[in-house]
Parts: structure tokens; sequence; C-alpha cells
């Protein structure tokens, strides 16, 4: 090879890595902070943030809230204990009044606090699981409960229909006992309902102690407690920053109605953000089906270790929820399962494939003739020449953007962001403290 060959295939080398740069197109960031990532207005937006990077996806979670409540939207966040979460929350919000944090060591919460009587036997009807088989006859049991404890101007709270004297239920209603004694019609209308829910009174009380015992960490311990107590309702009217520690996502009950109240707002036509960290995306605990809700001002935030492992390994589940959101943020990841799930759905690319060929040739050969300087005749070499070439064969062939492998390498605080609005895959190599 000459010296303008191998200038040559320098050049061509480098065009070739280059339109497979811009083929593959990511778009690569200096170091910079994730909330520069998070759109200042997330009305109705969808999020999945993935990896086993604590503090990367806790400052995810805490800049979506930050740009929630700058654009006067109530952000809940449902998560199991994450200490990372609770400390960034702390750094970001403390002190302010537009935060509450509840759960063990911080503020109380009751499921069924401020609701309305109606309201709850409705509530447990809906949520109650197939193996309670309540039916309007168990909703009507429920109805006497809380018109017992409505009629006799006591605070309905779960302790409260826990600790209900069940067996002496029906003497109560009959004899009007207490200081405050009942009306006749309303002791009627109890006596009718009580007769009607009579026969489903053992699993409304099954169902009670279920729920009381997945609560228990989060209840106030006495009455006068209540006076702090936060509620789903109460803190989306009041545009606050909830960030509830739901102790275990198999509190199956517990997650449940808190899904049907958030669906309640949602039928309210009420705007929020919701934040699920590290809940699975299950059927039973009414998760799946928020996380698929689709509504004008109803923005979701899917965040965890492991999002595709949340979703139960459910490929279909898994692509239905990343087709519906407008941005991914991607971690590390130490399953290379879930890695290869997310490689695929940054698709793939044409990239140009180089094959070079090398092979040798010889020219010239044999002849007669007189030899220089001989006086005789006899064989001569003549034009005898070895040598090589390279051939370049060219092929589009698909290449994964983000191979399986880049996402289990990530650093601790690197990671990629794809935005469905410009269809910019990005890669940060360092992501800054907030």
């Amino acid at each position: 090879m000459g010296l303008l060959d191998y200038i040559g295939d320098i050049l061509r080398e480098r065009q070739v890595a280059k339109t497979n740069i811009q083929r593959r197109g990511i778009t690569f960031y200096k170091p910079s902070q994730i909330g520069g990532f998070v759109e200042s207005d997330i009305t109705g937006m969808k999020v999945v943030c993935s990896g086993d990077s604590e503090d990367l996806r806790s400052e995810v979670i805490v800049s979506l809230c930050v740009s929630a409540a700058n654009a006067g939207l109530p952000a809940i966040v449902l998560h199991q204990g994450d200490a990372a979460l609770k400390s960034q929350f702390g750094k970001v919000f403390g002190g302010s009044g537009i935060y509450t944090e509840l759960g063990p060591g911080a503020g109380y919460f009751d499921p069924l606090y401020g609701m309305q009587p109606s309201r709850i036997s409705r509530l447990m009807v809906d949520t109650a699981p197939e193996k309670y088989g309540l039916t309007c006859d168990g909703q009507a049991y429920i109805d006497v409960l809380t018109g017992f404890l409505a009629a006799k101007g006591r605070m309905i709270t779960l302790k409260g229909l826990c600790s209900c004297p069940h067996a002496r239920l029906p003497a109560l209603i009959s004899s009007g006992a207490g200081a405050v004694p009942l009306p006749p019609s309303i002791m009627r209308d109890l006596q009718t309902s009580l007769a009607q829910g009579q026969k489903e009174a053992h699993k409304v009380r099954a169902y009670l102690s279920e729920l009381c015992d997945e609560c228990i960490p989060l209840l106030p311990p006495d009455k006068s407690a209540y006076a702090g107590c936060e509620s789903i309702f109460s803190a989306a009217g009041q545009k606050k920053v909830l960030s509830l520690d739901i102790i275990s996502d198999g509190n199956s009950l517990l997650l449940k109605i808190l899904a049907e109240q958030l669906q309640t707002l949602i039928r309210r036509r009420m705007p929020f953000f919701l934040i699920l960290d590290n809940i699975g995306i299950r059927e039973e605990n009414g998760m799946k089906g928020l996380c698929l809700q689709q509504a004008g001002d109803f923005g979701c935030a899917l965040a965890g270790d492991d999002v595709y492992a949340l979703c139960g390994g459910n490929e279909k589940l898994f692509g239905t929820i990343l087709g519906s959101s407008g941005k991914w943020f991607v971690f590390h990841h130490s399953s290379g399962l879930s890695a290869e799930k997310w490689s695929g759905a940054f698709s793939s690319y044409r990239k140009i494939d180089t094959t070079v060929n090398i092979g040798k040739n010889h020219t010239g050969g044999w002849g007669f003739g007189l030899q220089p300087g001989s006086p005789s005749h006899g064989f001569l070499n003549w034009n005898s020449q070895n040598g090589t070439h390279q051939g370049y064969a060219y092929a589009n062939k698909d290449e994964a953007v983000i191979r399986g492998e880049e996402i289990r390498g990530l650093d601790r605080r690197s990671g990629y962001i794809y935005t469905a609005a410009e269809r910019e895959t990005a890669y940060v190599e360092t992501f800054l403290p907030q």
C-alpha cells in the first residue's frame, strides 16, 4: 500500500464512523443536573424512571414534584420506605408548608379519614377481594356501622370500625343507648339495613381486620392525633406534595383503596400528578389500572429499581406503559434480561458495516535473452513484482441504538434519557448532584 492508499483508508473509516454516529442519533450532554431534563409543565404527562441508582431516581421524583408544585398541581407519591427519597425531599422541601410526609416516623394516615359514610361503604365493596365476596348486603352492613357512628356524632375511623362491638350492635341500635339517643327515624333505617346486611357481617369484620393489620403502622394512636391526619382528598384539594410510605407493596387492600380514591379524583377531573416508587404494577392492587389511565389532566410517573420487573415481566404491559410515556430515564440495571428489554425499547438503527478484503498479486515472467555482462545466452527474470491490494465491501445491518451491556455498564451517576416529543435519545456521563 502506498501513502495515498493509507490516507484514503483513514478518510474512508472516518466518514463511515461519522455516518454511523449520525444514524445512531444519540445526543451527548456535558455534566448536568437531572432537573434540567424535567419539563416545566408536566400536566397530563407520563414518565418512566428505571434503574438501581437510588440517588438519581430520587432526584427525578423530587424534580417532578417541584415541577408539579410550580405549575399548581398536587403531587402524590406512594413508596415503600425509600430512605433516599425521604432525604431528597427533606433537602428540597424541608420546612415548606406545601410538602407533607406520612408514614412511620412522620405524619399519620387513615385511608377512611374524612370520607362520607355512604362513600366508605361503596369504597369497601368495590375494593374487597373475591375471597370476601361482598355484595349490596355487605354494603348495607357497613352503612349500619358508619351510620350509627355518625348519628352518635363520633368520628368514623378505621380503628373505630374494627373495634366496633359487632355482636352487641343490634341491641345498641334498638335501645338507642348512650348519651346521645338516636332519633326514631334513624333507628328504623339502621334496623332495616342491619336486617339486610347481617348475613355478610362476618365478611365485613374479616375485611376490616385485614385492612387494619396492613395500616397499623400508619394509623393515629388516639383520637387527638387525628387533628394532624392527612388524606388523599385534602392533600389534592390543597395542591400539596404528599409523600406516603405504604410500608410494603404487599399491602394490597391499602393500595387498592388508594387506587380507588385516586380514580375518584380522576373522575372528578381534578388535575394531579401521581408517582409510584418501587410498587408492583398489578391488577389486584389497582396500580395497573392507574398506570394505564388516560385522562387529560392526570399525569403519572412509574419509578423503580427495575420497571420491567415491576410489570411482572409482562412484555405487553411494559411496552404499553413505555409507548404512552413522554419521557424515560434509564440508569444502571443489574439484570441482563431487563437491560435487553430496555435496549429493545430504544430500538435500532441502520449501521454501516465495513468488510475489508486483503489480497496479494504477482506480475512478471521468465524470458529468454542475453544476460547483461555475459557473452552467452541464458534465462533472464524480467518485470517480476509482488504486491497487495485492499477491497472494501459495505452493508447496512440493524444495530441496537443502546446495547444491553451499555445499560448494565452505566456508572452510578450516568444514564440515558429519551424524550418522545423531540424523539431525542440523550446520554449524560455525569449527573451533577442537585
